[in-house]
C-alpha cells in the first residue's frame, strides 16, 4: 500500500520514522490525525511523500507507480535515475 511504501521510503532514506509517538496509542493517533515530520527528507522528495501520506486515500496518488514516478520527477537524486522509464 502506498501509505506504507511512503513510510518505509522515508525511514530507509533518513533513518527516522516520520511519526515520533513513543507508545502504541500515540503512534495510532499520529497516523490518524498527526502530520508526519518530513523535514529529514530532501526537499524535492517532501511533496511526493507528503501526498502519499495523506490521511484520506483519495488525496494520495492513484497508484504506487504514480508515487514512485513523482519521486523520480521531483529532481532529487534519491529515487531511480530515469523518471521516464516505464515500469509495466
Amino acid at each position: 500500500d502506498q501509505y506504507s511504501l511512503a513510510l518505509v521510503y522515508a525511514e530507509l532514506l533518513t533513518g527516522e520514522f516520520p511519526y515520533v509517538g513513543r507508545t502504541a496509542q500515540q503512534m495510532m493517533l499520529q497516523h490518524v490525525s498527526g502530520k508526519p515530520n518530513l523535514s529529514a527528507l530532501p526537499p524535492a522528495d517532501q511533496p511526493a511523500v507528503g501526498r502519499a501520506l495523506e490521511k484520506k486515500s483519495e488525496n494520495r496518488f492513484p497508484s504506487c507507480l504514480a508515487f514512485v514516478q513523482a519521486l523520480m520527477m521531483g529532481g532529487a537524486d534519491t529515487a531511480l535515475p530515469n523518471a521516464a522509464m516505464n515500469l509495466r
